[in-house]
Formats: C-alpha cells, structure tokens, sequence
C-alpha cells in the first residue's frame, strides 16, 4: 500500500469509527513515518515545517494512540506501515461477509475509496473519474458519496444523445427550487451567485453523470453548453463545502477548470471470486481465473455473466463457460456497451476510429504490450504531425491501456477492433506494417525477449498468408533465434522457430521436412517441461499428419495438445484443437 492510499484508508476508518480525522501535522508525521528509516526524524520534521520540537512530538503520540485504537493494536512510528496494512487486509477480507444486497455491486472498491478520500483530503473540489465503459464509474461515485455524511446531494445526468441534454440553465435552477428551496435569478449568473452562497454554508454532494455526451473531439464542452463551464468554476471555488464527482470515459480538457482526475481500474480477480460467491455459484477457480483474464475484470461484465450463470445453467458456471467462452461478446449488454464506444469514436475521430481498429491485429501474447513507435507505424495515412494527437486521444477516451510508453486492447476491446478489422480494407497493411515494425525494432537477439519479439512478425505474415515472408523471418530467426539459443543454452526460443517452420513447410505440401522440424521441436521442449509451447508443437504435428490423411499419427498427437492445454488450463486453445480435427 502506497502513503496516498493509506492516507484515504486511514482518514475513511477514522470517520467510520468516529475518531478525530487526520490533521495537517498528523499527516506529515504519518508520510515521514510511512518512509522507514528514510524519513524524517520528530525534531528534522519541526525544523523543516515550523513546528516546534515539542510540538511535533506531542501530536505524533496522540496519532499514534489514535491509530492503536483504530487498528487494535500499538502502534507507533517503526511499525506503522506493518500494522495499517495489516488492518487493511483485515476489513478488505471482512466486507464480503457484513456487505448487503444494495451494496454488493461496490466489492473491491477499498483502493479506489482511499484515493479519492485522499484526494479530497488534499483540497480536491471537483474529481473526475474516468474509465471505460462497464468498469463500475457511477456505483462507485453514488456510493461514496452516500457515505460522506453530506446534508445533500444533487444529481445530474447527462443525456446520451447531444440533441437531448439539459441547459445547465435549467438545471442550476431545479437545484434551487427543488433542492434548497430558493427562487433562481432572471439571470444564469445571479442563479450561480445563489447557488455558490449555498455551497458556502452546507455541506453538498454533487454527482455529474456521464458526462461524455457534452464533450466535443477535444474533449472540451460542446459549443451549445459551454455554460457548464461557469457551473464548474463555481464547485471549483476554494470557498464552498461542496465536493463534486463527475464520471466520464473521456477526459475533460478545460484549460481553466481544475479538475483532479482519476482513472478507475478494473476489479481485481478476489473482487470476481468474492462476488461469485456472494452469489453461491459453484466456483472452478480455474475457470473464474480465465473469465476474469477475458473480460480484463470489467464490472458489468461481472454482473452480467453472474447473472448469465444463474438463469442460463442452474448456477454451473463450467457449463456456461464451455458453451459460451468462444465468444466474448455474445451477450447483447456487453456487445452494445463495447459498440457504443466504438460508433462514437468514428463520430468524432476517424483516425483514432482506424488506429483503435488496427491494434487488432496485434497478439498481445508472447510480447503482452505494443511500444509507441508499434502505434504510429499503423498510422501510414496521418501526416506525421498529426500522429501524437490521434495516439493521446485513445489514451484519453479509455479506449486503450497503457502504462509509460507500452500500450494494449482490453480483450473486449481487442475483440470488436479485429473484428471490425478483418471487414475493413486495412486488415492486410496492418499486418504488413506491424510484421516490419516488430523485424525493425529488433536489431540483434541478445536476450529470450529479443527473439519472441522478432518472431511476432511471422505470425503478422502467416495471419495474411504471405508465406512467403513468413517463411523468410522464420528462416532468419532461426539462423537473429537458434545461433542464440545455441550460445545461451536457452532451447525453448529454437523449438519455437522449428515449430513455426514446420508449420510452413507444410502449408507449401513438403511434409516429410514439416515432421522433421515438428519432431525435433517436440523433442527439445520435452526436455525443458515448457507444456504450453510443447502443446502448440504436437498441435502442429497433428495438423500436418492430418493434411497427410495420416489419421493413425493424427489422433495421439491432437490428444497429446488436448492433455497439455487442459493442464495448463487454457480450456480456450483446447477448443481450438477440438475444433481443428475432421
């Protein structure tokens, strides 16, 4: 757990259990603390921050009597992290078990509820929680909000459709009428001036819902409601109580608002399992495990499948799965929430429209993140100055994952972008264009990674079937792969690029060279124990027996793939095995 977080946890306990809440002193003591023997020392602390010697001392030992009390336990300065972080695990584990039915769509929000705590703790007004669709953005702002012990809460939703949202006009006035019990002014300005006295004297929550319709491609408010800027200026004012959570899955780019911004993650898998359970599903972890990793822990996604396994099949979750896994997005919720995006992308930023489509044909597998220069080689028809902008607003619409310079699909993203791909007329100079990327970006194979790099370009070519070019980087990785396998004594790389050349030589009709390279491949990678590569290699070799007519060697060796796949419990590739056997 990081300061920021358990600073929001800390301050959310304290006020649940009816303890004094942190002061300013009180938090620097417990970041100086939280450092270990690199932080500050009580009277370093007085002479940094103009307190007194004293003075620093005397609050340390009230916080960290406050904090035993809190945590059950003594707790001072060497042991703080140890003993909050232990408290922590304890009420994250204990939710599932006092949590009722309203609130069980709120599991696994602990983090998200100390950063925005933390946030608002350091002076934050308005905070912007962004995330794609499905992840969970309202349950989280409704609910927090409802357990900030505010004196009202206003709502505001915004319309789907541009051509139906409502005047902030209209609604700053039925806030003041309805809410406060106000006459608003004949004028929009006088209303603000009204209703910013209000804020000033109680203590409002306010929730800006879907906000995304009012944004234009630059992420600004739409030219028929720019008004809504004056109502933020006024939430943003340092002098009224209010807090405000606004929900988007775009970023809001208003150079004179400040708005703190916050990305919601995915739920994490115990989130799932804990859900699931809550439920009384019978639980195949491994299963669970592959759903969670489909759906990249998507909270609609949760609740719909949930849902999907009681009324489907009686609660079996094995039986769901095996009927329903080949499709990600079968279910017309999760279809028309992906969809959505999609179209308004198109609406507002075809060259983002056509990039979000081209990541499809990225693998995301043995090389799991594409780098910068992996999205601009799929931007050959922007100019170069225009490059950055298509890339940021992806970024910005949560419609791509990335961390620093590496980036990836959503797999329900993944799923409609190669989809749509295939149907488009780029899917061949996607992949062409993705294959030189991977072969250039890689100058020498010094490292296992070097080598799985390089080989991505084989699987570009042999998706288009241009074997030919296939054939050439296999043929050169396995000269810039086994030259290197050889010298480091690393054989899973040689035994990829002999499977892979195998599979070449027998889409051109040379079989007997086909089996040679399938066997030795075989054979190396049963002497290291790498099932998930051994498997793909006896699925190889089945093919290729199985184009010969050979059916006699066929069948071992596709239930040779069918035993290790289900070992490795990739129940998904031993569907594609089943699938490929005639």
């Amino acid at each position: 757990m990081d300061i920021t977080s358990a600073l929001g946890f800390i301050s959310s306990q304290l006020r649940a259990e009816k303890l004094k809440t942190l002061s300013p002193l009180e938090t620097i003591i417990l970041e100086e603390a939280w450092k270990g023997i690199n932080g500050k020392r009580y009277n370093e602390i007085g002479g940094w921050y103009n307190f007194s010697g004293h003075s620093v001392k005397m609050a340390a030992s009230k916080l960290w009597q406050r904090l035993s009390d809190l945590c059950g336990e003594r707790v001072q300065k060497n042991n703080v992290q140890t003993v909050v972080e232990c408290y922590y695990n304890r009420v994250a584990i204990a939710i599932p078990e006092n949590i009722v039915n309203e609130n069980i769509n709120f599991i696994g929000r602990e983090n998200a509820i100390a950063h925005l705590q933390t946030k608002i703790n350091q002076g934050a007004k308005i905070i912007l929680i962004q995330a794609a669709a499905g992840i969970g953005k309202t349950t989280l702002a409704t609910e927090f909000l409802k357990n900030q012990n505010f004196d009202k809460i206003l709502y505001l939703t915004m319309a789907k459709e541009r051509e139906t949202i409502s005047p902030v006009e209209s609604i700053v006035e039925e806030w003041l009428k309805k809410d406060f019990e106000e006459e608003p002014g004949r004028d929009f300005m006088v209303s603000l001036g009204r209703l910013k006295r209000l804020l000033q004297n109680q203590k409002i929550g306010i929730l800006i819902d879907n906000l995304e319709p009012a944004l234009d491609s630059e992420f600004r408010f739409i030219e028929p409601h720019r008004s809504y800027i004056e109502l933020l200026r006024v939430l943003t004012d340092s002098m009224v109580q209010s807090v405000t959570l606004i929900t988007s899955r775009e970023r809001l780019c208003e150079g004179d608002i400040t708005v703190e911004t916050y990305r919601l993650p995915d739920l994490d898998y115990s989130a799932w399992k804990q859900y699931f359970e809550y439920y009384q599903i019978n639980n195949h972890e491994s299963i669970l495990t592959e759903m969670h990793k489909a759906y990249g822990g998507n909270a609609k996604a949760m609740r719909i499948l949930c849902g999907a396994v009681q009324e489907d099949d009686q609660g079996d979750i094995q039986a769901y799965w095996n009927f329903n896994k080949a499709e990600l997005l079968a279910k017309p919720d999760l279809k028309n929430l992906v969809n959505s995006q999609f179209k308004r992308l198109q609406e507002l930023d075809i060259n983002a429209f056509k990039l979000l489509n081209r990541l499809g044909c990225y693998r995301y597998q043995d090389v799991p993140t594409v780098p910068y220069n992996g999205l601009l080689c799929l931007l050959w028809d922007v100019s170069e100055g225009e490059q950055r902008r298509v890339i940021e607003s992806l970024k910005n619409r949560s419609l791509v994952e990335f961390k620093k310079d590496e980036f990836f699909l959503h797999p329900m993203i993944r799923e409609e972008a190669i989809a749509r791909l295939r149907k488009s007329g780029d899917w061949e100079t996607a992949n062409i264009k993705a294959a030189e990327f991977w072969t250039e970006s890689v100058k020498s194979i010094e490292t296992l990674q070097d080598g799985l790099t390089a080989l991505e370009a084989y699987y570009h070519y042999v998706a288009i079937q241009d074997f030919d070019n296939a054939g050439e980087v296999i043929t050169r990785e396995r000269d810039k792969a086994i030259l290197y396998s050889e010298e480091s004594n690393y054989s899973q790389l040689k035994a990829k690029s002999l499977t892979g050349l195998g599979e070449l030589y027998r889409i051109q009709g040379e079989f007997a060279t086909a089996l040679t390279h399938h066997q030795e491949s075989i054979e190396i990678l049963e002497n290291i124990g790498a099932k998930c590569d051994l498997a793909e290699a006896y699925y190889q070799q089945a093919l290729t027996y199985q184009q010969m007519g050979d059916r006699e060697n066929s069948k071992p060796n596709f239930d040779n793939a069918i035993q290790l796949f289900t070992e490795i419990e990739a129940p998904r590739q031993v569907e594609r095995v089943i699938k490929s056997i005639i």
